[in-house]
């Protein structure tokens, strides 16, 4: 077996190993001069110049380097002026060390900044940037001033918020009130962040306008007039949009929410500004229905009649459609008026009616929370709606065991309301007694 050689450059460049021939191909073609040194097996590193020493233990390579043009070249005297007298090799080698040090301190410290930043240690748009300036300005209703602040700083606020579990919290109800000012989307903030917990089978993955729309396209151009005849159920949860509860939506309050008060809230006012717009090829004698009908649950779940009360309005117009019927009873119409059994289905007038005793528990409850007292027969017939009625709605799928629970609750307190409504806090915090 052939002998093998290492080569070493300026005391820091390492080549080969290498045979005999590899070597003599590498120096022929100046891959390395006589500067580099060679060793082999554990002996000693020798320059190739040492022409001496070279000979003595590596007698093929100092053959090789004696025969070669550039060792000539190498031995010729040099003139050298005296300014540069003072250059040397080392100088050379202390830079490239110091180069090579600099270097690795520069990179190390990106490493820490970057762990460091996707850790949450650093922050560095916390330094000038913070949530108690977007606070002030609401508090002092300057809402311009608010969206100007966002708008210059939502570049940096919005990615520290999606990497950073408590920037999130702490960000994101300015965002969201932010975001459903521009359309309910915000340029790098996936729509789940934006959406928060609530359930894909309530409400839409994405209520931006944009997310909207290229859902509504065909769904607004159905056969509305099966699903408003009460012949045909709603199938999609765009559809059921429209029969959505706004007494169940306005009573959920959500810290993480501001304006609107929670995503429900949120998707009905994007809806609103979606199917009012002219894009959409949808038939004459429907269009108005359904804005009427999402104006009317935009209006009751108004911040001006937030938490748990009912204002009874007499129904101007008697509904000759199931959106018209459920808007009449959320209006607390008479039963009698607001569901039209001779121009609807069997099965709508029996969804009405669920509707409408639903909303009779509504009204009861909140009469009582508001007075902060309850007769005996109240109770009593709280108790028999309550059984009689499934917590969850056939179309919507909004749940009622937190109301249900508030009935269960008088009960077993004997009728305190003050110590019902401390139970209730305490279980079911998303519900706004107030």
């Amino acid at each position: 077996m052939s002998r093998l050689y290492l080569v070493r450059k300026n005391l820091e460049l390492y080549l080969g190993p290498m045979d005999i021939m590899e070597f003599k191909e590498g120096y022929k073609k100046l891959k390395f001069g006589p500067d580099a040194e060679i060793c082999s097996s554990l002996k000693k590193w020798v320059k190739l110049s040492d022409h001496q020493r070279l000979a003595s233990r590596y007698p093929q390579i100092a053959s090789i380097v004696s025969r070669a043009a550039i060792w000539e070249q190498s031995m010729a005297p040099v003139q050298i002026r005296d300014d540069h007298a003072i250059r040397s090799h080392f100088p050379r080698k202390q830079s490239s060390f110091f180069f090579y040090g600099i270097s690795f301190l520069i990179i190390a410290l990106v490493i820490i900044g970057v762990w460091g930043y996707k850790e949450g240690i650093f922050s560095f748009s916390h330094k000038k940037i913070n949530t108690q300036v977007v606070t002030q300005l609401l508090s002092q209703k300057k809402e311009v001033e608010f969206l100007k602040y966002m708008e210059s700083h939502i570049a940096v606020i919005v990615p520290d918020a999606s990497k950073h579990k408590t920037s999130y919290t702490e960000w994101i109800p300015y965002i969201r009130y932010y975001a459903y000012k521009k359309g309910g989307s915000v340029v790098g903030m996936k729509p789940q962040l934006l959406r928060g917990a609530v359930p894909s089978t309530l409400a839409p993955q994405d209520c931006s306008m944009e997310g909207l729309r290229s859902k509504l396209g065909e769904e607004l151009q159905t056969d509305w007039k099966a699903i408003l005849h009460g012949s045909e159920t709603p199938s999609t949860i765009f559809q059921k949009m429209f029969f959505w509860d706004p007494y169940w939506i306005k009573i959920r309050v959500d810290p993480s929410w501001i304006q609107p008060i929670n995503y429900y809230q949120a998707c009905l006012i994007e809806l609103s500004q979606v199917i009012k717009q002219d894009q959409f090829i949808i038939p004459t004698d429907v269009k108005p229905i359904l804005e009427a009908r999402v104006d009317h649950l935009l209006s009751t779940i108004s911040p001006k009649q937030q938490g748990f009360r009912f204002e009874s309005i007499k129904p101007k117009v008697v509904p000759t459609n199931i959106l018209g019927a459920l808007s009449c009873i959320e209006e607390d119409g008479d039963s009698e008026v607001c569901i039209p059994k001779d121009s609807l289905a069997v099965p709508a007038t029996k969804y009405l009616a669920v509707r409408k005793q639903r909303m009779d528990i509504f009204s009861m409850l909140s009469s009582i929370v508001i007075k902060e007292a309850i007769l005996s027969e109240e109770l009593s017939e709280l108790y028999t709606l309550r059984a009689n009625i499934k917590p969850i709605d056939q179309i919507t799928q909004f749940n009622y065991s937190s109301e249900y629970q508030l009935i269960t609750y008088m009960q077993h307190t004997s009728g305190s309301i003050k110590d019902s409504k401390k139970m209730m806090e305490q279980s079911s915090p998303e519900i706004n007694l107030k």
